[in-house]
């Protein structure tokens, strides 16, 4: 475990100076005399905006953080550095640390910027650099699809390496793909080039433009002319890269038109003799199981088997193997295994490189789907499925709001009811429809149908407030009047018919202390137990609204007049009429006339 820092031990030297210098001999205090003014030149001459103990301290979090992430103890290190970031202020290694703790122990990509930023900001490096520090904010600002603000950091790198050159590459292929438009199709392109040429040995521009051809659409064989030209230089390179990256074996395979030679290439990497030194254990990658397939290089049986060994699978792996299985017999097992695969399945849907959709599956069935719609490492979507793989709840977006709303359906896609922060709407049957996603089958042969695999639909994953409120049959919500109580609001085609206030206490025993009604929408009268005894006293009548008033909701904007009867006797004892202005007219009946005889002006209360 990593210790705490001995703050005794980082006394500062001058105080240890004059303990020694009230005892000893004559020569041992001039001795200490001398080191004492040499030490304090040597501070004098260091920059006085730090405080020393602070720096000294933030020193010795850093060793331990650094000695701890050498000894892959990332958990150790995250906790010291999380202690540490009091210090964060004196020493920009010591965010850039919690930086990369943050991120290897799988925290959202905006605590991670948080902490670049920081580092950054403060600009006070030892270990570290500010190059550093905008390399690795670049990285999280690409991975969530902020290419933008990645290339804003890219301009501001002083030192350009063959790091930067990829950022970049990776930034404009994510904004091409993006924008899906041909110039900077055409940006991306140019940039492979230049960085193939200034880095010819390195295998990342080569791996970066095959994932790009590989998930173009539309199909490899159908690519434009400037990319062939492109894929007939990287195949050139390919060679010499192999050994430094084997994986572009088989990712270079679907664009070799010689067959034979794609299937050696497949083949080598598959068996691991492209490598230097073979790793124990090797496995290839689930990805290169395809294009084997394709290939001939194995068979139905063992694409089928090598795919479910695993407990987390790729959706696009699955659909490729599915989609070059030769006989129906290979879609028969291949049917039988997904039916009764238990385990996870990760989708990159926008094809960046990063995950953004998984799914928990049970015997064959979705019975959890999670999506990290903005790709900052936190799946806050959430949609559960019943038994049957039809989706039941969900924690949904809703425009303009941070708040996530809590869905329940009463039939998929038909919404019973949807919970935004305190506010709550039911629906009737079918009148609310919400479809976040579409079903594709995965697997399916003759007699068996596959597995219903839901595919996000990102243009109705967001719900609108306006939306809810026009199709809701009602709506409930705190009541702005009386404490710990609920309003709920009836509606018609977005119109208001009625609000009606409740409150726990146990004295009315449920009865309504409000009762609000509207015509056209509109609010017309309030009935109100306003002091609780359970009858109502309080009548309230409303103006109709002008012509640039379009919240009906906020009716009580609306109040013209309120009259209070309170002791019962069938007349009212005070009143008060609210004026455009925000003035008010109090009135009071002062001898039970039941005329009101004394009036006073002030502002509402």
């Amino acid at each position: 475990m990593i210790k705490s820092p001995n703050r005794n031990a980082l006394v500062p030297a001058q105080m240890q100076i004059k303990k020694y210098l009230i005892k000893g001999s004559f020569g041992s205090r001039f001795m200490l005399f001398f080191f004492f003014f040499v030490f304090i030149f040597y501070l004098n001459a260091q920059p006085q905006d730090i405080p020393r103990g602070e720096s000294q301290i933030a020193r010795q979090y850093i060793g331990w953080a650094r000695q701890a992430i050498a000894e892959d103890r990332w958990s150790e290190a995250l906790l010291a550095l999380e202690l540490a970031a009091d210090f964060s202020g004196v020493s920009s290694d010591v965010s850039f640390l919690l930086a990369l703790a943050r991120s290897n122990e799988n925290k959202s990509r905006n605590s991670v910027l948080e902490a670049l930023n920081k580092a950054i900001e403060v600009n006070r490096w030892e270990e570290y650099s500010g190059d550093d520090a905008l390399l690795f904010k670049i990285e999280q600002l690409i991975a969530m699809r902020r290419y933008a603000d990645a290339f804003e950091c890219l301009d501001k790198i002083r030192n350009h390496s063959a790091q930067e050159a990829v950022l970049r590459l990776l930034a404009a292929r994510g904004y091409a793909v993006s924008a899906n438009d041909a110039q900077a199709f055409a940006h991306f392109r140019s940039l492979v080039l230049i960085t193939m040429d200034r880095y010819p040995r390195d295998p990342r521009p080569l791996r970066i433009f095959f994932e790009y051809a590989r998930n173009r659409k539309p199909e490899p064989l159908d690519l434009p002319e400037s990319d062939i030209n492109l894929l007939d230089l990287a195949n050139r390179r390919l060679p010499m890269l192999l050994e430094t990256d084997p994986s572009l074996a088989w990712m270079a395979a679907p664009f070799v038109w010689d067959a034979e030679y794609a299937r050696r290439l497949t083949a080598s990497y598959r068996s691991g003799s492209l490598f230097r030194e073979k790793p124990e254990n090797f496995r290839p990658a689930h990805a290169s199981l395809p294009i084997a397939l394709h290939l001939g290089l194995i068979d139905d049986n063992q694409a089928i088997n090598e795919l479910f060994s695993e407990q987390a699978l790729d959706r696009n792996v699955i659909g490729q193997v599915y989609k070059y299985l030769r006989s129906e017999e290979g879609r028969g097992l291949f049917t039988q295994k997904i039916l009764s695969f238990s385990g996870i399945i990760i989708s990159d849907d926008d094809f960046d490189g990063y995950t953004d959709t998984r799914a928990e599956i049970t015997s064959g069935v979705i019975r959890k789907l999670e999506l990290d719609i903005n790709q900052g490492n936190v799946f806050d979507l959430k949609f559960f499925f019943g038994a049957d793989g039809v989706p039941v709840s969900a924690i949904a977006p809703v425009g303009g709001y941070e708040n996530r709303a809590a869905v329940t359906w009463e039939r998929y896609p038909s919404a019973e009811k949807i919970t935004l922060g305190s506010e709550e709407f039911y629906f009737g049957p079918a009148d609310f429809q919400y479809a976040p996603f579409l079903f594709t089958e995965l697997g399916g042969s003759d007699n068996i149908a596959g597995l219903s695999y839901p595919v996000s639909e990102y243009r109705n994953m967001t719900l609108s407030y306006r939306a809810l409120i026009a199709f809701c049959s009602s709506f409930s919500r705190p009541s702005a009047e009386f404490d710990g109580g609920k309003e709920t609001i009836f509606m018609r085609q977005g119109m208001p018919l009625m609000a009606v206030e409740t409150v726990p206490a146990k004295n009315l025993n449920g009865k309504n202390v409000s009762v609000t009604e509207f015509e056209n929408g509109l609010p017309v009268i309030q009935r109100l137990d306003l002091d609780l005894d359970g009858r109502i006293e309080t009548i309230r009548r409303f103006r109709r609204p002008g012509p640039g008033f379009s919240d009906t909701l906020n009716y009580r904007a609306l109040i013209m007049s309120s009259e209070s009867d309170w002791t019962g006797e069938g007349k009212f004892k005070t009143g008060e009429v609210y004026l455009p202005d925000g003035s008010v007219v109090y009135s009071w009946d002062m001898d039970g006339s039941g005329e009101m005889n004394y009036r006073e002006s002030g502002t509402e209360k």
